[in-house]
């Protein structure tokens, strides 16, 4: 570690640079969570399941709408 002046610039920096990648990756993870869990991204990949007539259920039907944000 590095002492006096440019360790005080150095430790600043790291300082700004972590809370920017925290940042940034809390704001990834928000973005993604509403993309897959409010705008169904992720129902490209899955199958529907039967309903209790073995019809399969349109996207809309498996969708809740939550406005918790």
């Amino acid at each position: 570690m590095l002492s006096g002046k440019i360790g005080a610039i150095n430790r600043a920096l790291t300082i700004a640079v972590s809370l920017t990648a925290l940042f940034a990756a809390g704001s990834t993870g928000h973005s993604g969570g509403e993309l897959v869990y409010r705008h169904g991204a992720a129902m490209a990949y899955a199958q529907p399941g039967p309903d209790e007539t073995g019809t399969p259920l349109a996207y809309s039907e498996h969708r809740d709408d939550h406005d918790d944000d």
